[in-house]
C-alpha cells in the first residue's frame, strides 16, 4: 500500500512539474489521443487496465492537466484507488490536449480562480462507470455540476452517432481507458455549465 502511494506521489509530482505551464506535456508532444484514418476520421481507441483513473490520467500525458485540476481542486481522493476503489467508480469526460490548449481554458486550468476551476472539474465527472452499453441507451447523464442544485446542474446527452462511436452532447469519444475503479473518456470538445456564454462545443441543459 505504501508502495502504491509512493509511486502515485512520483507521478503526480512529475505532472505538476510539468503544469507550470499547465499544458506543458500537450505542447511537447503535439499529439491527438488517437490515430486518424485514412480520411482523417480520428479513429477511436479503446483499452483496459488493472490501474486506477489516476494512473490513466498520468499516463495520457495529452490530458494530463485533468489530473492537475483534479488535485488543485481537492478531488484527487475520489480518483485515486488507495481512496476510492471499484464499489463506487467515477467516469471522467477529459477534453482532448488541443481543447486544453484554448486561451479560456488555460486560464481557467490557471487555478486563480478556484470556482471557476471546481465548475470546470465537476463538469467533468459523475458517478457510476458508463461503457459503450451505456451509451447506445442513449440517455441524459447527470454531471457532479450543481448535483444538489437543479437550477445550475449540468445534464449532457451521451449517445452513439451514426459511425457508431459514443458521442457526448454530440462531441464524439476519442478514446476510452476502462480503469479499475472508473472509466476516462477523452472527447473531442469542452463541457461547460448550463448557461455558458462561449463559443466552444459544450453544453446543454
Amino acid at each position: 500500500m505504501n508502495s502504491a502511494r509512493t509511486t502515485i506521489a512520483g507521478l503526480l509530482a512529475a505532472c505538476l512539474v510539468a503544469s507550470s505551464n499547465p499544458l506543458a506535456s500537450a505542447q511537447k508532444t503535439g499529439e491527438s489521443p488517437t490515430g486518424a484514418t485514412s480520411s482523417g476520421t480520428p479513429q477511436r481507441v479503446v483499452e483496459k487496465t488493472d490501474e486506477t483513473l489516476s494512473i490513466a490520467l498520468v499516463k495520457e500525458t495529452d490530458v494530463n492537466p485533468m489530473l492537475v485540476a483534479f488535485v488543485k481542486t481537492d478531488q484527487f481522493a475520489l480518483i485515486d484507488g488507495l481512496e476510492a476503489d471499484s464499489r463506487m467508480p467515477l467516469t471522467i469526460f477529459a477534453p482532448a490536449g488541443k481543447h486544453l490548449e484554448t486561451k479560456a481554458v488555460r486560464s481557467v486550468l490557471a487555478g486563480r480562480d478556484t470556482q471557476a476551476l471546481k465548475n470546470f472539474v465537476y463538469c467533468h465527472y459523475c458517478y457510476g462507470r458508463l461503457l459503450d452499453k451505456n451509451f447506445a441507451q442513449g440517455r441524459n447523464l447527470k454531471m457532479m455540476m450543481g448535483w444538489a442544485d437543479e437550477d445550475t446542474t449540468l445534464r449532457v446527452k451521451i449517445a452513439v452517432d451514426d459511425q457508431g462511436r459514443p458521442t457526448v452532447n454530440g462531441m464524439p469519444v476519442l478514446k476510452t481507458v476502462e480503469a479499475a475503479n472508473g472509466v476516462l473518456h477523452i472527447i473531442d470538445g469542452v463541457l461547460a455549465p448550463p448557461a455558458a456564454d462561449d463559443d466552444r462545443r459544450e453544453t446543454a441543459p
